[in-house]
């Protein structure tokens, strides 16, 4: 018998999202696409936010995860969402509220992990 992990997901996860702090928008580097910045074999890089191809010699907004955007794009994006479209890495907020109970939000979720390891290892 496993825990439900659906259940603790629901209850330590966040149901809203806030917008990235604006100084750390502004500040995220911008640079052109060439085949040593993809560093893909195929040399092809999608902006997810609105799907579509980034050609080399664009210019391409840097996210600290190190993926690439339209900067539009992703500028929108970060206007209503603190996190990488493709990896959910967090940029900070302006809400100081919010990112304390972010914290204790991750920190009730590792407690939770800890205890349905345990639980489980009673079980076997």
């Amino acid at each position: 018998m496993e825990l439900d992990m659906q259940f603790v997901d629901n209850e330590t996860g966040l149901k809203y999202s806030l917008p990235a702090a604006k100084s750390v928008v502004e500040n995220l580097p911008s640079v052109v696409l060439s085949k040593e910045v993809t560093g893909a074999s195929n040399n092809v890089v999608v902006c997810v936010a609105c799907k579509d191809e980034v050609a080399i010699g664009k210019k391409v907004t840097r996210m600290p995860c190190s993926h690439l955007y339209h900067g539009d794009c992703i500028f929108l994006w970060l206007r209503i969402r603190n996190t990488c479209p493709i990896c959910r890495y967090e940029l900070h907020t302006d809400n100081v509220g919010d990112e304390k109970m972010r914290s204790d939000h991750r920190i009730t979720a590792s407690f939770l992990n800890v205890l349905r390891v345990r639980y489980n290892e009673l079980l076997a």
